[in-house]
């Protein structure tokens, strides 16, 4: 088995474990994370500077209570929007979606940018859900972590 089918295996077991079906995973290195009708992409890009305001948001903002990587905090983000897509009003879907595409057309990665781009309604209500799965289930969330982990940096 190769490291991309290890890394897949580890997330959609997970994904099975926690009874999500219809919802599945695949890791694509050259790739950002995104969420799309069932299917969670966790890439292998990373904006270094984007993460470290990301998780400090989680950390400070949301109130993350543990110590997890960016790579399992950015899937189970990804999740999150899964987890609430039936919880977001139209009206909040629509504004983060102009707030996106303004962004998008700056392309100013600040602070302000990706504070922005993580306080808008649909991102923040995936990571709020993110957080809530982390400070619950805590073993579980790091066992997938040292797994994953394992996996990527094999």
């Amino acid at each position: 088995m190769n490291k991309i089918q290890k890394i897949e295996q580890i997330l959609n077991s997970f994904l099975e474990s926690q009874q999500y079906d219809g919802v599945r995973a695949e890791y694509i290195e050259q790739s950002d994370s995104y969420y799309c009708n069932g299917l969670i992409v966790l890439g292998g890009l990373s904006d270094l500077k984007g993460d470290e305001i990301f998780m400090n948001y989680c950390i400070n903002i949301l109130g993350l209570q543990i110590e997890v990587s960016i790579e399992t905090l950015t899937f189970l983000h990804e999740l999150g929007h899964h987890n609430t897509l039936d919880k977001i009003s139209d009206k909040d879907y629509y504004i983060s979606e102009v707030v996106k595409m303004m962004l998008y057309e700056q392309n100013k990665e600040t602070e302000e940018y990706f504070m922005t781009y993580f306080d808008c309604p649909t991102e923040r209500a995936a990571t709020t859900n993110a957080i809530r799965f982390c400070n619950k289930n805590v073993e579980l969330v790091m066992n997938l972590d040292k797994e994953l982990l394992e996996a990527i940096y094999e």
